[in-house]
């Protein structure tokens, strides 16, 4: 039993210090996680089912194309009204939004001043 519990403890203390580095370790634990994200086939729109990566890739930029609208917005009032109902949206989920005054201070660009500045309040000996 001691014999096993110290394989155990081995094991453990192996898998802990290398983890988190590259090499044969973290390439054989990936190995297998491959299968799992790769699409190898995709039921198609038509009804059928393909395995050919032309047909995948075509039925995701399908799906994609229906799914964000894009031939939609073919005139400038409807486009216009997508993005004032994403604004919308936007403003719901996201809260409270910089000032419109802070906003254009802050696309303005840095002076030389400014950068002189912040490097002399800066510590000395630290990367800014």
């Amino acid at each position: 039993m001691k014999r096993h519990h110290r394989s155990l403890q081995r094991s453990k203390a192996f898998f802990y210090t290398h983890a988190n580095k590259g090499g044969r370790f973290l390439a054989r634990l990936l190995r297998g996680q491959t299968h799992r994200t790769q699409v190898c086939k995709l039921h198609l729109a038509s009804g059928g089912a393909s395995g050919f990566p032309t047909d995948i890739a075509g039925e995701f930029k399908s799906f994609y194309r229906s799914l964000y609208n894009l031939d939609a917005m073919e005139t400038q009032s409807q486009s216009a009204a997508i993005m004032a109902r994403t604004q919308e949206y936007l403003r719901d989920v996201i809260g409270p939004t910089i000032p419109l005054d802070a906003v254009t201070d802050l696309e303005t660009p840095v002076t030389e001043e400014e950068l002189a500045a912040a490097l002399k309040a800066a510590k000395r000996g630290k990367a800014p």
